[in-house]
Parts: structure tokens; C-alpha cells; sequence
């Protein structure tokens, strides 16, 4: 075969490739735009549709190089510019990705696009001045743009402007609604536009709890279902959904259903204790490691799984996180602030034994949450476990309540004679139950926002939170108690990722506890 047929027969196999994507067979497809590319390595089409397939599957760094290499091919072809920019961006390679944009800005000034995604990557390098130019400019060039003002709202959220950020967001959705409203669009298209409106009320409901309106922003965190990354409960059954208000009757039965991380779940389920008070039946279904503790706790009247709860259908039921908007749930009144979670007194006696030998004070510590979530609002809320070291101590030891990720720092830290001697026993433990016996073993639980500080504070021990500048909405932005939970101490970072003050100041706080035996 000759070079020309080649050729021919390389855009011949790029276009088949195109029809399988078409048709939702994109394993085919991708055989195709490996054939085509065989056939012409010099033919950029393929290699940029190779990468669309696997940015969809999360193959960052492969769709990366396959962008690359079409942009090489094609140096004038913007929309191969712009997908390696958002490649760059999803791999959290966020400067690669601000260079490729820049250079699509310098061809199109007025781009609102380009404006608004380099706002959002200054965004994400902490670089909010230059965010909010990009952001500002955008609206100057179109003012009935809604994305920009969406950001800006999201922005002055992250950075704790709690008044700007909910006027910024309210204009975005006054925007959307209207575009919607006057519009005529197909099917797709409105879909499409709702989820995007879901997406604006859900990030105001962030912003009105933080500034402690729990009315509008239980309401609006009803949104998470509904936008375009929906954050779903652990199960759907197929009875039907308590959504306006619940029926306090008694013998009512309801079936509530866990969401999000465990932290979450944790922190809800004193709503199904609340419930069984009044006279509710109550079913609850959360996650299977969470059963000992829970079924020990006795806080609902049956406790089934995920697995178990998609088959009901006969009992209404409520995600966990709608029960604060159907309870009238406010900052001044959360119902249950108190311990709601038992441990056995023997397993607190067993781990005592294991734990407690020396009688010293024993502080527990927990340093990391899961780094994949660390974005967005809850980027920054971990901490290295070296900042800890400024807290040593003689007068008490150490015990790591740490679990799977950032362990590997315990064998690395330079204090690490200061745990007790049996960490390891402690690092095995994976039951909940014995989680919390351990937690009630301690004098002090010193914490990062993690599902260790709701463990904790379920279960009424003293608890110091470390925060960060701005936190989760759950612990607003200035006191230095929680209405969530009576045992919590809140401390505040001063000023963005700085860590050093918190600590000086929790140094000082332990001293006057646990003050030097040395004459």
C-alpha cells in the first residue's frame, strides 16, 4: 500500500472510529483511532480522539500525551489546545494547564471560556487576586454570563466572604433561571441547564450554612442530588421518598438511608436516636463497619445494610442529610448535642490493659482524611503529623488513631518514642466499635477534620479540632464550641495553611493541663 492510500485510509478509519463513539462503542472505537494512527502517525485527528476516550476514563496522563502529540501535529487548532487544558487540569497539573490556556487568550481576548477556567486555576494555586481579575473581566464582557458570577460566589466562599459570596451565587442562579425561562431548548440542553442551576443551589446551601442560616441552606443542600456530580445515599429503595415533612405519629415507621463519608453518617445518626424517642419505628441502613457501634448504641429499632435496603417497599424513607430541613434544624436548636453512642464496658477495660499500662495521660491523635477529597472547599483541612511534634511531651504519651491513609508518616515522625508502646495492636483494629473504645480510653483527643472528630465527639469525649482558615460548614467561622457537639474544643488556623500558631497555642493548653512533675 502506497503512502497516499495510507492516508486515505487513515481518515477513513478516524471517521468509523468517530461513528462507534457515536454509537456508545468506544472500546471499538479506540481500536479504530489505533489503526488510523498506525496507518498516518502524522494525522492529528486520531490521536485527539484517542485522548477524549481516555480522559472520560480517568487515563489523565495517557490522554495527556495523545493531546500533546495532536496540538504538535496541528499548532492552529484551538479546541486541541483547550482539551489539553483541561486534561492538565483534571490531573492537577494546574500551571501546565494555565500556559495552555494563556496561549489560547492571547489568540482570543474576549474568550469567556478561557476567562472563567483561568480564574478557576488561579483559583485552585491559591492565587484568588488574579482569579477574581480573570472572573471580572469575563462579566465586563458579557454581563448576563452566568459562570463567572457562579465562581466568584465559589471563590468568595472558600475564602470565608460569606456576603459576597452568597450575593455572587444568587446572581448566577437569577441568570441560569432566566436563560432557562426564555430559551427554547431541546431536551438535552434543558437537562443540561438544570443540572448546572442544581450545581448554584447546591454551592449557595455551603455558603448559607457556614453563615449559620440553616433554613435556606438545608434547603438548598437538597440540590446535591440533582446536579451534574450528584452526591447520592448508600441506597435506593423502592418505597417512597419523605421529601416535604415528616408525619410524628406514634408507631410511624421510616427508613433512613446513610450518605456521604463516615464522618457524615456519624455525625446524623443522632437524628435516628431523636426519631425513636418521639415514637418513629426506625430503620436505619448505614455501611456495615459502622453496625457494631450503632447496634450497640441502640439507637434505632432495626439496622440493616445497603443491600438489604434497595428491597424495601413498604416503609417511607429519608436520606440522613435531609433530616436537619424536615426537623427545622438551626444552629441554636441541632436536638442532640450530647453523647448518643455507647461502647461495652469491657471493650474499654480490654483496651485499657493495652494501652494504659504506664498510667500516664494518654492524647489521642488523628492527622489526615482522605486525600481524595481534598479539594475545593475541604482543600487544606489535613496536617502533617510532624506539626505535631511541637506537643511532646514527658507528662503523657501519645496514642495514633490514625487509619489507612497518611499512617506512613507515624514510622517517619521524629517523636515517635513519645506513643505508647503498643501502636501497632492499635493500627490493626479495623472495627468501629474497638475505634471508639480506644477514643474512650484516652484522656484527650486532639484531631484534624476528620471522621475521628465526629467518633469522638459522639461519644462525649473531650476533643480539641484543629481547623483550618476557612472549614467544613459544619463548624462556621467563629466560635470556638460546636452546637454539634458539647465535648468539642474548636481550634482556628489565623491565616490560610498555617498550622505553627495552633499548636503554640495548644502547647501552651496542655502545659496548664498537664504541667511539668520536674521541680
Amino acid at each position: 500500500m502506497n503512502q497516499k492510500d495510507r492516508y486515505k485510509l487513515s481518515i477513513q478509519k478516524n471517521k468509523e472510529g468517530i461513528d462507534f463513539v457515536k454509537s456508545g462503542e468506544k472500546d471499538i472505537a479506540y481500536e479504530y483511532f489505533c489503526d488510523a494512527i498506525n496507518l498516518n502517525p502524522e494525522y492529528p485527528p486520531p490521536y485527539f480522539n484517542l485522548g477524549n476516550i481516555l480522559m472520560e476514563k480517568k487515563i489523565y496522563k495517557k490522554a495527556i500525551e495523545n493531546y500533546v502529540k495532536s496540538n504538535s501535529l496541528d499548532l492552529k487548532n484551538n479546541r486541541y489546545k483547550f482539551k489539553l487544558g483541561v486534561a492538565y487540569a483534571e490531573s492537577g497539573e494546574f500551571k501546565k494547564s494555565i500556559k495552555v490556556f494563556e496561549k489560547i487568550l492571547n489568540e482570543e481576548n474576549n474568550n469567556l471560556e478561557i476567562l472563567n477556567n483561568l480564574g478557576r486555576l488561579h483559583k485552585e494555586i491559591n492565587e484568588y487576586d488574579t482569579s477574581i481579575k480573570y472572573f471580572e473581566k469575563a462579566i465586563s464582557i458579557k454581563y448576563d454570563f452566568h459562570k463567572p458570577y457562579v465562581e466568584l460566589g465559589i471563590l468568595y466562599g472558600e475564602i470565608g466572604e460569606l456576603e459576597r459570596s452568597i450575593h455572587f451565587l444568587r446572581k448566577g442562579l437569577e441568570i441560569k433561571k432566566s436563560f432557562i425561562k426564555n430559551e427554547k431548548l431541546d431536551s438535552k440542553k434543558l437537562i443540561e441547564n438544570k443540572l448546572d442551576l442544581a450545581s448554584i443551589y447546591w454551592n449557595l446551601s455551603l455558603s448559607n450554612l457556614m453563615s449559620g442560616d440553616y433554613k435556606n441552606g438545608f434547603k438548598n443542600y437538597e440540590y446535591r442530588m440533582y446536579k451534574s456530580d450528584p452526591i447520592m445515599p448508600h441506597a435506593r429503595p423502592i418505597s417512597q421518598r419523605i421529601t416535604d415533612k415528616l408525619s410524628i405519629k406514634e408507631g410511624t415507621k421510616i427508613l433512613l438511608i446513610s450518605e456521604q463519608g463516615l464522618g457524615d453518617t456519624i455525625q446524623f445518626i443522632r437524628y435516628s436516636l431523636y426519631l425513636k424517642q418521639i415514637g418513629f419505628k426506625v430503620t436505619l441502613c448505614c455501611l456495615k463497619k459502622l453496625h457494631s457501634l450503632v447496634e450497640f448504641s441502640n439507637i434505632c429499632d432495626y439496622l440493616i445494610s445497603p443491600n438489604d435496603a434497595v428491597k424495601i417497599y413498604d416503609i417511607p424513607w429519608v436520606p440522613l442529610l435531609s433530616l436537619p430541613k424536615l426537623l427545622k434544624i438551626n444552629s441554636d436548636n441541632v436536638l442532640i448535642n450530647d453523647k448518643y453512642l455507647d461502647i461495652p464496658k469491657n471493650r474499654i477495660q480490654y483496651w485499657k490493659k493495652i494501652i494504659k499500662k504506664d498510667n500516664k495521660p494518654l492524647i489521642g491523635i488523628n492527622w489526615q482524611g482522605n486525600p481524595k477529597g481534598e479539594r475545593g472547599k475541604v482543600k487544606g483541612r489535613s496536617i502533617k503529623l510532624e506539626e505535631f511534634s511541637v506537643l511532646k511531651s514527658s507528662e503523657y504519651k501519645f496514642v495514633s488513631l490514625q487509619k489507612g491513609f497518611g499512617m506512613d508518616q507515624l514510622d517517619k515522625c521524629s517523636f515517635k518514642e513519645y506513643f505508647i508502646d503498643k501502636q501497632e495492636v492499635v493500627n490493626k483494629t479495623l472495627d468501629f466499635l474497638d475505634s471508639a473504645a480506644i477514643i474512650s480510653c484516652c484522656d484527650l483527643v486532639i484531631t484534624s477534620d476528620s471522621m475521628n472528630a465526629h467518633l469522638s465527639g459522639s461519644i462525649g469525649k473531650e476533643t480539641w479540632l484543629l481547623l483550618k482558615y476557612v472549614p467544613d460548614w459544619r463548624w462556621g467561622m467563629e466560635k470556638d464550641s460546636s452546637h454539634w457537639y458539647k465535648s468539642l474544643k474548636l481550634y482556628r488556623q489565623k491565616s490560610n495553611n498555617k498550622w505553627k500558631d495552633i499548636f503554640e497555642i495548644i502547647a501552651k493548653d496542655l502545659k496548664l493541663i498537664y504541667p511539668s512533675q520536674k521541680s
